[in-house]
């Protein structure tokens, strides 16, 4: 063999590694895809969370006005019909209650649209640092790959000049005879 030459045999390795590195790629895209899609969700998850308690503290909203107008038309009755007020009073702070907990959680869901998007910021970078990695050295990568492969398979197919003859077998070392002869 010369120097320019080399032994092939096979492309086995190459190609399985191809396949490894093109299964990589794919699992690693799916997962990303996966990620970005949970990100969505929960992103859509806090607006519904939004509307609903907005609707919630409007609908508490309304109770609390209501249990208000109950309460003083109970306090105006005559004396004898107001066992019902202390009934309005309890109904009144329970609906007060129950609107100051949907005003809270309106005020949470809102912190957390305010929040979630800076610190998503902060968490989507490495994973998009990835899908640009997969996206353009690992299919790179592979597109060198698969010219590789074709290169060695050609090379493969190439059949020795009918001329030429193979590599002389490294000879043994004979020892040179001393040199003035035997003594």
């Amino acid at each position: 063999m010369s120097a320019s030459s080399a032994r092939v045999l096979s492309t086995d390795a190459l190609r399985d590694f191809h396949a490894a590195l093109a299964k990589f790629r794919t699992k690693g895209r799916d997962a990303l895809r996966t990620v970005f899609m949970e990100i969505e969700h929960v992103l859509d998850w806090l607006e519904r969370q939004l509307k609903h308690w907005t609707r919630e503290a409007d609908k508490r909203h309304e109770d609390v006005l209501r249990c208000r107008g109950e309460l003083a038309l109970a306090r105006s009755a005559p004396e004898g019909w107001r066992s019902a007020v202390s009934e309005k009073e309890i109904a009144l702070r329970k609906a007060q209650f129950r609107f100051k907990e949907a005003e809270d959680k309106v005020a949470a869901v809102r912190r957390w649209k305010r929040t979630l998007p800076q610190a998503l910021n902060e968490y989507v970078l490495p994973p998009r640092r990835l899908a640009g990695f997969l996206d353009g050295d690992v299919q790179n990568a592979l597109v060198v790959l698969d010219n590789k492969i074709d290169h060695l398979r050609a090379y493969m197919a190439l059949e020795a000049p009918s001329g030429a003859a193979a590599p002389p077998a490294p000879e043994a070392a004979v020892p040179a005879p001393p040199a003035g002869g035997p003594s």
